[in-house]
């Protein structure tokens, strides 16, 4: 089944709301910004067996994604720049696309993607089991750019045309045909930047994973040196002295990012509904007492001051 989404189909007034929407539908919670006054886009979207295509034509634009929390085996996006250029920045890297250029996009962790101006991407959303890449590869590839030179990134490209405009014309067999050569081509690309990616020791892989696995799991209480080391199946003293061989403790590390995790979020204007409790306990801190004395403590304010800097005052008081 194909689906044509145009954003003239809304009045002007509710054009950015109903995009937003769209959006978050397709791909993850997001925030939209538009650059213009004038909100125009159009989505043509299809799926092929586990593999879902859209193509989309985009006024100039930011999108910010927040991580998935709680979604289990969320795909991964591959997006395709056709025209403009497109920014992506996710953890702590920036990718610089024009046409023909191709990068993965982690659905775990926070995204911003900037269309600097019109802009035709298409994306490819699947499961990252398909791509041949753990969960770990995904976040080390991640707003990566593969240049449009590459021979199989040029492949994929040219294949995606034609596969764009046949949406929907395509046989049950042939689907599956399609969507295992299309995943083998988006594999063999992300490849070549799995295959220069450092090869650590084993102390510093299980760190390296140790790490990854916190970031996905902060919103859990339960969360600390037994249950990652279970997920490893290491033992906890086994965990603990890959981290002291970097000079940390694995506590301080999960109790340093999610206050990290939860000042960002009192700082984001799109979650200035939430109460300070409730931001707390969706990266596990479920003590509200403890998580304001450990914030203060960290960053040198209370929870409800740095967020009223961050934001301005509240038209409310229930911010707590």
């Amino acid at each position: 089944m194909v689906t044509v989404i145009d954003a003239e189909q809304w009045p002007t007034a509710d054009r950015s709301a109903h995009w937003q929407d769209v959006l978050c539908d397709l791909y993850a919670p997001l925030r939209f910004t538009p650059l213009r006054t004038d909100v125009r886009g159009r989505i043509t979207v299809g799926e092929i067996d586990r593999l879902r295509v859209t193509h989309t034509a985009m006024a100039a634009s930011v999108l910010h994604s927040r991580p998935e929390r709680g979604r289990v085996a969320a795909p991964v996006t591959v997006i395709v720049a056709l025209s403009g250029t497109t920014t992506l920045r996710q953890s702590g890297r920036e990718a610089h696309l024009m046409p023909g250029d191709l990068a993965l996009i982690d659905p775990g962790r926070a995204c911003t993607a900037l269309f600097a101006e019109d802009t035709r991407t298409t994306t490819v959303s699947l499961p990252a089991g398909l791509l041949g890449l753990t969960p770990e590869r995904v976040s080390a590839v991640s707003a990566t750019r593969i240049a449009g030179s590459d021979p199989a990134a040029a492949t994929t490209v040219g294949m995606l045309g034609p596969l764009v405009d046949g949406l929907g014309m395509l046989t049950r067999r042939q689907e599956e045909r399609v969507a295992d050569a299309l995943a083998h081509l988006l594999g063999a690309s992300l490849m070549a930047l799995v295959e220069q990616l450092p090869h650590p020791d084993r102390v510093t892989g299980l760190r390296h994973s140790a790490l990854d696995y916190v970031e996905r799991h902060l919103g859990d209480p339960d969360l600390g040196p037994v249950t990652v080391a279970a997920a490893h199946h290491v033992s906890v003293r086994q965990l603990q002295r890959a981290f002291e061989e970097a000079g940390q403790t694995l506590t301080a590390v999960i109790r340093s990012r999610r206050l990290a995790a939860a000042r960002a979020a009192l700082a984001d204007p799109a979650r200035a509904e939430e109460t300070i409790t409730e931001i707390a306990v969706q990266y596990g801190m479920t003590d509200s007492a403890g998580f304001s004395r450990r914030f203060h403590s960290a960053f040198g304010v209370a929870p409800r001051e740095y967020r009223r800097q961050s934001l301005g005052p509240s038209p409310n008081a229930a911010a707590s």
